[in-house]
Protein backbone atom coordinates (compact mmCIF):
# COMPACT_ATOMS: atom_id res chain seq x y z
CA UNK A 1 0.00 0.00 0.00
CA UNK A 2 1.35 3.33 -0.86
CA UNK A 3 -0.17 6.24 0.98
CA UNK A 4 0.08 9.63 0.76
CA UNK A 5 0.97 9.53 -2.98
CA UNK A 6 3.30 12.05 -4.21
CA UNK A 7 4.49 12.62 -8.08
CA UNK A 8 7.86 10.62 -6.63
CA UNK A 9 5.79 7.98 -6.21
CA UNK A 10 4.38 7.89 -10.22
CA UNK A 11 5.68 5.15 -12.81
CA UNK A 12 5.86 1.64 -13.39
CA UNK A 13 5.01 -1.14 -10.82
CA UNK A 14 5.62 -5.11 -11.13
CA UNK A 15 4.39 -7.59 -8.82
CA UNK A 16 7.21 -10.94 -8.43
CA UNK A 17 5.87 -13.92 -6.55
CA UNK A 18 8.54 -16.97 -6.39
CA UNK A 19 9.43 -20.27 -4.39
CA UNK A 20 11.62 -23.18 -4.37
CA UNK A 21 10.27 -24.26 -8.17
CA UNK A 22 10.99 -20.73 -10.14
CA UNK A 23 9.36 -17.08 -10.02
CA UNK A 24 6.67 -15.08 -12.18
CA UNK A 25 6.50 -11.69 -12.64
CA UNK A 26 3.43 -9.28 -13.05
CA UNK A 27 3.12 -7.14 -16.34
CA UNK A 28 3.58 -3.34 -15.54
CA UNK A 29 0.77 -1.38 -13.84
CA UNK A 30 1.35 2.50 -14.71
CA UNK A 31 0.67 4.68 -11.39
CA UNK A 32 -0.04 8.06 -12.02
CA UNK A 33 -0.37 10.89 -9.52
CA UNK A 34 -2.36 13.76 -9.96
CA UNK A 35 -3.36 17.50 -7.84
CA UNK A 36 -7.03 16.94 -6.89
CA UNK A 37 -9.37 19.85 -5.67
CA UNK A 38 -12.42 17.53 -4.50
CA UNK A 39 -10.33 13.98 -3.09
CA UNK A 40 -12.06 11.01 -2.67
CA UNK A 41 -14.27 10.56 0.64
CA UNK A 42 -16.75 9.11 2.01
CA UNK A 43 -19.83 10.92 1.86
CA UNK A 44 -23.24 8.54 2.61
CA UNK A 45 -23.93 5.02 4.29
CA UNK A 46 -27.56 3.53 4.45
CA UNK A 47 -28.67 0.48 5.96
CA UNK A 48 -31.76 -1.05 6.17
CA UNK A 49 -33.42 -3.68 8.40
CA UNK A 50 -36.29 -4.87 10.11
CA UNK A 51 -36.49 -2.74 13.17
CA UNK A 52 -38.13 -4.28 16.73
CA UNK A 53 -38.00 -3.07 20.20
CA UNK A 54 -35.50 -2.60 22.83
CA UNK A 55 -32.41 -4.19 21.69
CA UNK A 56 -33.16 -5.08 18.30
CA UNK A 57 -33.80 -1.48 17.11
CA UNK A 58 -31.47 -0.13 13.91
CA UNK A 59 -28.10 1.86 15.05
CA UNK A 60 -25.93 3.10 12.67
CA UNK A 61 -22.95 4.21 13.56
CA UNK A 62 -20.78 7.13 12.24
CA UNK A 63 -17.82 9.01 12.97
CA UNK A 64 -16.54 12.66 12.11
CA UNK A 65 -13.32 13.15 11.85
CA UNK A 66 -10.27 14.59 9.69
CA UNK A 67 -9.96 18.17 8.34
CA UNK A 68 -7.90 21.13 9.59
CA UNK A 69 -9.47 23.78 9.19
CA UNK A 70 -11.67 23.65 12.72
CA UNK A 71 -15.22 23.60 11.51
CA UNK A 72 -17.84 21.10 12.17
CA UNK A 73 -19.37 18.28 9.64
CA UNK A 74 -23.20 18.93 7.93
CA UNK A 75 -24.84 16.16 7.91
CA UNK A 76 -28.11 15.01 6.72
CA UNK A 77 -29.70 11.58 8.88
CA UNK A 78 -32.77 10.33 8.09
CA UNK A 79 -35.19 7.74 8.90
CA UNK A 80 -37.56 6.33 6.47
CA UNK A 81 -40.53 3.88 6.87
CA UNK A 82 -43.20 5.37 4.40
CA UNK A 83 -41.09 7.09 2.18
CA UNK A 84 -40.23 3.50 1.28
CA UNK A 85 -43.76 2.43 -0.49
CA UNK A 86 -42.89 4.22 -3.52
CA UNK A 87 -40.24 1.19 -3.96
CA UNK A 88 -42.56 -1.66 -3.15
CA UNK A 89 -41.12 -1.94 -0.15
CA UNK A 90 -44.17 -3.91 2.63
CA UNK A 91 -44.06 -3.97 6.09
CA UNK A 92 -43.01 -0.76 6.27
CA UNK A 93 -42.16 0.57 9.73
CA UNK A 94 -45.25 3.60 10.42
CA UNK A 95 -43.71 6.24 12.55
CA UNK A 96 -39.99 5.83 12.93
CA UNK A 97 -38.21 7.93 15.54
CA UNK A 98 -34.99 9.05 15.14
CA UNK A 99 -32.42 9.82 17.95
CA UNK A 100 -29.32 11.16 17.20
CA UNK A 101 -26.49 10.80 20.03
CA UNK A 102 -23.39 11.36 20.97
CA UNK A 103 -20.53 10.07 23.32
CA UNK A 104 -22.94 12.65 26.13
CA UNK A 105 -25.71 11.60 25.23
CA UNK A 106 -28.83 12.62 22.95
CA UNK A 107 -27.37 15.38 20.38
CA UNK A 108 -31.15 16.06 18.49
CA UNK A 109 -34.36 13.85 17.81
CA UNK A 110 -36.84 14.16 15.56
CA UNK A 111 -40.55 12.04 14.74
CA UNK A 112 -42.35 13.35 11.62
CA UNK A 113 -40.20 15.77 9.27
CA UNK A 114 -43.46 17.55 8.95
CA UNK A 115 -41.93 18.84 5.03
CA UNK A 116 -39.01 20.61 6.88
CA UNK A 117 -37.54 22.59 3.70
CA UNK A 118 -34.21 22.34 5.06
CA UNK A 119 -34.62 19.00 5.06
CA UNK A 120 -35.71 18.81 1.38
CA UNK A 121 -33.15 21.25 -0.13
CA UNK A 122 -30.07 19.24 1.79
CA UNK A 123 -32.13 15.69 0.16
CA UNK A 124 -31.93 17.14 -3.26
CA UNK A 125 -28.13 18.90 -2.67
CA UNK A 126 -26.52 15.12 -1.71
CA UNK A 127 -28.92 13.22 -4.13
CA UNK A 128 -31.02 11.44 -1.31
CA UNK A 129 -33.93 10.04 -2.91
CA UNK A 130 -37.23 12.46 -2.59
CA UNK A 131 -39.97 12.50 0.20
CA UNK A 132 -42.79 13.44 -1.62
CA UNK A 133 -45.18 13.66 1.13
CA UNK A 134 -44.73 16.09 3.82
CA UNK A 135 -47.41 14.74 6.12
CA UNK A 136 -45.51 11.35 6.27
CA UNK A 137 -44.37 10.19 9.49
CA UNK A 138 -40.36 9.75 8.49
CA UNK A 139 -37.86 11.26 10.27
CA UNK A 140 -34.30 13.86 9.42
CA UNK A 141 -31.96 15.68 11.39
CA UNK A 142 -29.71 18.47 9.57
CA UNK A 143 -27.29 19.46 12.21
CA UNK A 144 -23.41 20.28 11.69
CA UNK A 145 -21.19 17.82 14.12
CA UNK A 146 -18.02 18.44 15.31
CA UNK A 147 -15.16 15.70 14.86
CA UNK A 148 -16.40 12.85 17.32
CA UNK A 149 -18.48 9.65 17.30
CA UNK A 150 -22.30 9.44 16.82
CA UNK A 151 -24.98 6.99 16.44
CA UNK A 152 -28.39 7.08 14.60
CA UNK A 153 -31.14 5.22 16.17
CA UNK A 154 -34.48 4.28 14.60
CA UNK A 155 -37.49 2.60 16.75
CA UNK A 156 -41.24 2.66 16.53
CA UNK A 157 -42.44 5.94 17.92
CA UNK A 158 -45.23 3.94 19.26
CA UNK A 159 -43.72 0.63 20.47
CA UNK A 160 -44.32 -0.73 17.05
CA UNK A 161 -42.26 -2.66 14.50
CA UNK A 162 -41.29 -2.79 10.74
CA UNK A 163 -38.67 -2.19 7.66
CA UNK A 164 -37.08 1.10 7.73
CA UNK A 165 -33.91 2.85 6.15
CA UNK A 166 -31.14 4.77 8.09
CA UNK A 167 -29.15 7.32 5.92
CA UNK A 168 -26.33 9.09 6.96
CA UNK A 169 -25.09 12.01 4.36
CA UNK A 170 -22.16 14.19 4.27
CA UNK A 171 -23.74 17.40 3.16
CA UNK A 172 -20.37 19.56 2.88
CA UNK A 173 -21.03 21.74 -0.46
CA UNK A 174 -17.24 22.12 -1.49
CA UNK A 175 -15.16 19.30 0.21
CA UNK A 176 -10.99 19.91 0.35
CA UNK A 177 -8.84 17.77 2.19
CA UNK A 178 -8.97 20.61 5.17
CA UNK A 179 -12.60 19.91 5.51
CA UNK A 180 -13.61 17.50 8.49
CA UNK A 181 -15.89 14.79 7.25
CA UNK A 182 -17.14 10.92 7.78
CA UNK A 183 -14.30 8.53 8.37
CA UNK A 184 -15.97 6.08 9.75
CA UNK A 185 -19.67 4.17 9.53
CA UNK A 186 -21.02 0.99 10.87
CA UNK A 187 -24.35 -0.92 11.55
CA UNK A 188 -24.69 -3.42 14.02
CA UNK A 189 -27.95 -6.04 13.16
CA UNK A 190 -29.30 -9.35 13.73
CA UNK A 191 -28.66 -10.97 10.48
CA UNK A 192 -30.67 -13.42 8.34
CA UNK A 193 -30.74 -15.14 5.31
CA UNK A 194 -32.25 -14.30 2.31
CA UNK A 195 -33.47 -11.09 1.49
CA UNK A 196 -32.71 -10.97 5.85
CA UNK A 197 -28.92 -10.68 5.38
CA UNK A 198 -27.13 -7.74 6.60
CA UNK A 199 -26.60 -4.74 3.60
CA UNK A 200 -25.00 -1.62 4.38
CA UNK A 201 -24.32 0.98 1.08
CA UNK A 202 -21.75 3.53 1.11
CA UNK A 203 -20.83 6.39 -1.45
CA UNK A 204 -17.43 7.10 -2.64
CA UNK A 205 -17.47 10.95 -3.81
CA UNK A 206 -14.90 13.49 -5.21
CA UNK A 207 -13.11 12.84 -8.34
CA UNK A 208 -10.29 10.34 -7.15
CA UNK A 209 -10.04 6.54 -5.44
CA UNK A 210 -10.08 6.10 -1.94
CA UNK A 211 -8.70 3.00 0.21
CA UNK A 212 -11.41 1.67 2.48
CA UNK A 213 -11.22 -1.01 5.30
CA UNK A 214 -14.17 -3.08 5.49
CA UNK A 215 -14.95 -5.09 8.36
CA UNK A 216 -17.44 -7.89 9.21
CA UNK A 217 -17.63 -8.65 12.54
CA UNK A 218 -18.95 -11.72 14.45
CA UNK A 219 -16.77 -13.46 16.77
CA UNK A 220 -14.66 -10.37 17.69
CA UNK A 221 -18.35 -9.17 19.34
CA UNK A 222 -18.27 -11.37 21.95
CA UNK A 223 -15.76 -9.38 24.37
CA UNK A 224 -17.73 -7.12 24.53
CA UNK A 225 -20.56 -9.11 26.13
CA UNK A 226 -22.73 -9.48 22.59
CA UNK A 227 -24.71 -12.93 22.60
CA UNK A 228 -25.76 -14.46 19.84
CA UNK A 229 -23.34 -13.31 17.08
CA UNK A 230 -22.77 -14.83 13.98
CA UNK A 231 -20.16 -17.05 14.17
CA UNK A 232 -18.85 -17.42 10.44
CA UNK A 233 -19.56 -14.21 8.73
CA UNK A 234 -18.98 -13.88 5.26
CA UNK A 235 -18.44 -10.50 3.61
CA UNK A 236 -19.13 -9.55 -0.05
CA UNK A 237 -18.51 -6.05 -1.24
CA UNK A 238 -20.53 -5.21 -4.71
CA UNK A 239 -20.46 -1.79 -7.27
CA UNK A 240 -23.60 -0.77 -7.78
CA UNK A 241 -24.67 -0.11 -11.07
CA UNK A 242 -26.31 2.65 -13.18
CA UNK A 243 -28.93 0.07 -14.38
CA UNK A 244 -29.53 -1.07 -10.56
CA UNK A 245 -27.70 -4.29 -10.54
CA UNK A 246 -24.62 -4.92 -8.92
CA UNK A 247 -21.32 -6.47 -9.24
CA UNK A 248 -19.45 -8.65 -7.03
CA UNK A 249 -15.58 -7.30 -6.16
CA UNK A 250 -14.77 -9.18 -3.99
CA UNK A 251 -15.26 -11.56 -0.94
CA UNK A 252 -13.68 -12.61 2.00
CA UNK A 253 -14.20 -15.53 4.50
CA UNK A 254 -12.13 -15.39 7.33
CA UNK A 255 -9.21 -12.69 7.73
CA UNK A 256 -6.47 -15.48 8.52
CA UNK A 257 -5.11 -12.90 11.06
CA UNK A 258 -3.72 -10.85 7.33
CA UNK A 259 -1.08 -8.02 9.01
CA UNK A 260 -1.72 -5.53 6.42
CA UNK A 261 -5.57 -5.66 7.53
CA UNK A 262 -4.47 -5.81 11.36
CA UNK A 263 -2.15 -2.63 10.41
CA UNK A 264 -4.69 -0.94 8.45
CA UNK A 265 -7.57 -1.17 11.67
CA UNK A 266 -4.89 0.00 14.01
CA UNK A 267 -3.96 3.29 12.00
CA UNK A 268 -8.05 4.14 11.63
CA UNK A 269 -8.76 3.44 15.50
CA UNK A 270 -10.71 0.38 14.98
CA UNK A 271 -10.94 -2.43 17.71
CA UNK A 272 -8.32 -5.08 17.37
CA UNK A 273 -9.03 -8.46 16.67
CA UNK A 274 -5.82 -9.62 17.90
CA UNK A 275 -3.23 -11.11 15.61
CA UNK A 276 -4.44 -14.77 15.16
CA UNK A 277 -6.72 -15.58 12.46
CA UNK A 278 -10.55 -15.31 13.47
CA UNK A 279 -13.97 -16.57 11.45
CA UNK A 280 -14.46 -12.48 11.51
CA UNK A 281 -13.73 -11.57 7.91
CA UNK A 282 -12.04 -8.17 5.94
CA UNK A 283 -11.18 -6.31 2.71
CA UNK A 284 -8.86 -4.02 2.05
CA UNK A 285 -9.29 -2.20 -0.95
CA UNK A 286 -8.68 0.80 -3.11
CA UNK A 287 -12.20 1.73 -5.27
CA UNK A 288 -12.83 4.38 -7.52
CA UNK A 289 -15.99 7.23 -6.80
CA UNK A 290 -19.52 5.31 -6.89
CA UNK A 291 -22.09 3.08 -4.66
CA UNK A 292 -21.13 0.13 -2.98
CA UNK A 293 -22.98 -2.18 -0.90
CA UNK A 294 -20.84 -4.59 2.17
CA UNK A 295 -23.23 -7.77 2.11
CA UNK A 296 -23.10 -9.89 5.44
CA UNK A 297 -23.94 -13.20 5.69
CA UNK A 298 -23.72 -16.55 7.66
CA UNK A 299 -20.69 -18.81 5.30
CA UNK A 300 -22.86 -21.78 6.34
CA UNK A 301 -26.53 -20.50 6.48
CA UNK A 302 -26.41 -19.76 9.94
CA UNK A 303 -27.81 -16.58 11.75
CA UNK A 304 -27.00 -14.12 14.24
CA UNK A 305 -25.59 -10.78 15.21
CA UNK A 306 -22.68 -8.84 13.22
CA UNK A 307 -21.03 -5.37 12.54
CA UNK A 308 -19.98 -4.14 9.57
CA UNK A 309 -17.63 -1.19 9.27
CA UNK A 310 -15.98 0.80 6.57
CA UNK A 311 -13.47 2.89 7.50
CA UNK A 312 -11.44 5.65 5.29
CA UNK A 313 -7.71 4.80 5.38
CA UNK A 314 -5.92 7.79 4.85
Amino acid sequence: MLTGASAANAGAYTCSAGNAWGSATSTAATLAVVSATNPGHLTNVSCRAQVGTGASQLIAGFVVGGGSNGSGAPVLVRASGPALAQFGVTGLLPDPKLVLNSASGIFAADTGWAGNAQVASTAAAVGAFAWTTVASKDSALVETLPPATYTAEIIGATGDTGIALAEVYDATAAYTAASPHLINISARLEVGTGANILIAGFVIGGTTSKTVLIRASGPALIPFGVSGTLSDPQLGLYKTNTDGTSTLLSSNTGWGGNAQIAAAAGSVGAFSWGIQGTPDSAILVTLPPGGYTAQVQGASGDTGIALVEAYDVP
